[in-house]
């Protein structure tokens, strides 16, 4: 699977990360904000971690509903 990662500064000043897939079947656009692009980063990957979580509950749910 191919993921994009895209940094930017935004016109506040701020920092914006964005991880992007765009293939068939894998479509989803992440995105980290901060005003440090540290913080953007960790921010990005923090929402990393949530959809990780959210995907693995979904999985389990369809295990359980199989």
């Amino acid at each position: 699977m191919d993921v994009n990662i895209e940094k930017h500064q935004t016109t506040d000043g701020n920092y914006e990360y964005r991880a992007s897939c765009d293939r068939p079947g894998f479509r989803f656009v992440l995105i980290g904000k901060g005003k440090t692009a540290t913080e953007a980063d960790e921010n990005l990957r923090q929402n990393i971690r949530e959809m990780k979580d959210r995907l693995d509950e979904i999985t389990q749910i369809s295990k359980v509903s199989a």
